[in-house]
């Protein structure tokens, strides 16, 4: 099984800005497999805190442009190539189109799931261009949670406590990120 990291949620990590929730803590872990032509990718959050998060796990594409693929893929910061499920923000000159689902996640509950990437890698994240990218021998995988009573523009609450929303500056700000320590693909030739 590949490297599983357990990280608090935290502001400001490589993979994108955050607020701190300091009572709140969320275990992710992940596994990523070379399957020929696409890299599988397995994620497992815990909430390991004593309050409800929403987690930002279900990109809902206002176009069927980006086929099949189920999660983000950018650099962070510092390079490293990172698969996310989290909310992004668009420049001041592109009205927000995209939109993201977020996914009821209790204090003890564990969200699990699963995401496929084309190979060779492209970028894919809302409002940016695609553009190539070398597939690493490393990975990190990142996912937003928010609050469970977050409230703001333009999001609408689903039956299952879950919601839909657009990305926004807004978003981004509520969201913390949490991300793997980087993770070796498995089966890379």
């Amino acid at each position: 099984m590949a490297l599983l990291a357990v990280v608090q949620v935290f502001a400001a990590s490589a993979c994108g800005a955050g607020k701190a929730m300091s009572e709140d803590a969320v275990e992710i872990s992940a596994t990523v497999r070379d399957a020929n032509t696409r890299l599988d990718i397995e994620w497992s959050l815990l909430n390991r805190g004593q309050r409800p998060l929403l987690a930002l796990v279900a990109p809902l594409k206002h176009d069927e442009s980006a086929g099949e693929q189920t999660i983000y893929v950018s650099r962070g910061e510092d390079g490293a190539v990172v698969f996310a499920l989290r909310a992004f923000a668009a420049d001041g000159a592109v009205a927000a189109q995209d939109r993201i689902g977020a996914k009821p996640l209790a204090p003890g509950q564990r969200l699990q799931g699963k995401a496929h990437v084309a190979l060779p890698l492209r970028s894919f994240e809302p409002y940016r261009s695609a553009a190539d990218i070398a597939t690493p021998a490393t990975v990190r995988v990142c996912i937003g949670v928010i609050d469970a009573d977050a409230r703001f523009p333009h999001s609408a609450r689903q039956a299952d406590g879950g919601m839909a929303t657009y990305h926004d500056p807004a978003l981004v700000k509520l969201q913390r990120v949490v991300c793997t320590a980087p993770i070796a693909i498995e089966g890379r030739r």
